[in-house]
């Protein structure tokens, strides 16, 4: 982290400012009843999740809800 971060001694991670701004930050969409926020992974299964809208692989990047299993790119939304 250069400059300005947060840091977690449980787990020794560190984020920075702006990373942590953009997860929550939700997003709603008129044809979804939930609230979608900001996602990543480096996690190779998210790699397969497809986009609720365009139906492609939505990476280690997406909006997603945790309320059920809806997932979708950035620009999808």
């Amino acid at each position: 982290i250069i400059k300005y971060g947060y840091y977690c001694k449980i787990c020794f991670e560190s984020f920075h400012l702006k990373c942590l701004d953009a997860v929550g930050i939700s997003r709603k969409m008129e044809n979804h009843k939930h609230y979608l926020y900001n996602f990543w992974s480096d996690d190779d299964s998210s790699l397969t999740q497809p986009c609720a809208v365009c139906s492609t692989p939505c990476g280690s990047s997406f909006y997603g809800c945790v309320d059920c299993s809806f997932a979708a790119h950035a620009e999808c939304v």
